[in-house]
């Protein structure tokens, strides 16, 4: 993560704080003019089949409810992030956040990136900055996170990322209708700590 910048202009566009940047990528708060890409990249299966609470279809109204609640929160935690190219940054190409999951309260890494710009590491570098931030501006002890069995390019990320294997879960997919089988990790603060000092040397 190069810079957490508050209330900040990037590259000719502005956006509400923080905002976190990345070599090739800034995650942001995104606006309402952004439907339009989002509703481009999410309404479709072979995403929202993989994810948790990601409905199909995925019209107008679910982008602009899902940018309202992005933009309402003022706290480090829970915070959701659109993800742009740095190159080009009105250019949406995902999101990448943090907050509670479930019932048991911890807090979970979560992300996706539209079809056209998969296989080009920007998950990776997204979730890698969304964790980051998270561990330098709370106190967490433990970051969770999860993909179906069946989507093995989820897995390369969380791997990536320094999560450890945890356990098998079933979780509800609003666009796979239904419950699926997942593997879920954690990476706890004093792992993520020695990943950075190593990286490091």
């Amino acid at each position: 993560m190069d810079a957490i910048s508050e209330d900040c202009e990037a590259e000719g566009a502005s956006y509400a704080a923080p905002l976190l940047m990345t070599k090739r990528l800034l995650l942001g708060a995104p606006r309402p003019g952004h439907v339009g890409q989002i509703v481009a990249l999410a309404n479709n299966k072979r995403v929202a089949h993989m994810l948790a609470t990601m409905p199909h279809p995925y019209d107008d109204r679910t982008a602009l409810q899902w940018i309202e609640t992005s933009r309402r929160s003022s706290e480090p935690i829970p915070r959701r992030f659109a993800v742009f190219l740095r190159a080009h940054p009105e250019t949406v190409i995902g999101a990448c956040g943090i907050g509670s999951f479930d019932e048991a309260g911890e807090i979970h890494l979560g992300y996706w990136i539209g079809e056209p710009h998969w296989g080009m590491g920007y998950a990776t570098e997204a979730a890698q900055t969304v964790v980051d931030f998270a561990f330098e501006v709370t106190n967490l002890q433990t970051i969770t996170c999860a993909c179906r069995v069946t989507n093995p390019a989820s897995r390369r990320v969380i791997e990536k990322c320094g999560f450890q294997y945890r356990d098998m879960m079933m979780f509800h997919s609003l666009g796979a209708g239904g419950r699926v089988a997942a593997q879920r990790y954690a990476l706890d603060r004093n792992t993520w700590q020695s990943l950075k000092a190593w990286a490091r040397n």
